[in-house]
């Protein structure tokens, strides 16, 4: 079993500015755990989070909106694949990622665009040093994969949780985390008689467009019809 999920952390954004960044409004419900889609909690670090059964959620458009007035960050990760992925934005803009792709390009794989903040180089030698000892390349286990998850809670005290699965998640090493991980978890708990829906707008839709012609690799062709 595997799990693909992402998360949205906000400093300086409250819930309520952080939903209408996303376009959501909050549903009370009584939700069954399993069934939760989407979490959403003030974390100890004081950055609001969001996160989504979803890898993409994290879309460029969202993230230029949360982070318009201040600074976010968006971390997805797929098991199934072994592709993880943390990026910064500040101000409405990308200023940093750091991707892995574990499954395709192997367990060393890193891939930096932009300058990450210092604590990208400590958890990138200490998981490299990890993978070395374990066996590098002939090792049973992906630890940079682990980087961008590792990142995301050196910077806003997150990697990542289920609210209703006790001791699953991201180890966290040093005094105090214990604690520390009790109150996130507590935290996300708090969040499971909510879930979101879209706002409501206050102009109809677009009607669909017609459907065109078939496309064949970028070139147009006609629809295929059966000879009778």
């Amino acid at each position: 079993m595997g799990v693909a999920l992402s998360w949205i952390a906000a400093r300086g954004l409250g819930k309520a500015d952080m939903l209408g960044a996303l376009g959501l409004v909050e549903v009370q419900a009584d939700i069954e755990p399993s069934y939760v889609e989407h979490w959403m909690a003030d974390l100890p670090s004081g950055w609001t989070l969001f996160q989504a059964k979803d890898f993409m959620f994290p879309k460029p458009e969202r993230m230029a909106a949360i982070s318009a007035a201040g600074e976010a960050i968006a971390c997805s990760i797929e098991e199934h694949v072994m592709y993880s992925v943390v990026r910064g934005y500040v101000r409405g803009q990308a200023v940093w990622s750091v991707d892995h792709d574990g499954g395709k390009r192997g367990v060393y794989h890193l891939d930096v665009a932009g300058s990450p903040p210092p604590e990208f180089a400590v958890l990138r030698d200490k998981l490299k040093a990890k993978q070395d000892e374990e066996g590098g390349l002939d090792a049973r286990a992906d630890y940079m994969f682990e980087l961008p998850a590792e990142l995301s809670d050196a910077l806003c005290g997150y990697a990542f949780e289920f609210p209703a699965s006790e001791g699953f998640g991201v180890h966290r090493a040093g005094a105090g985390e214990d604690q520390r991980e009790g109150r996130v978890r507590q935290a996300l708990r708090q969040a499971l008689t909510v879930r979101f829906t879209a706002a409501p707008s206050e102009t109809a839709p677009p009607p669909p467009p017609a459907p065109g012609p078939a496309r064949v690799w970028g070139r147009p062709c006609r629809p295929l019809r059966l000879r009778r």
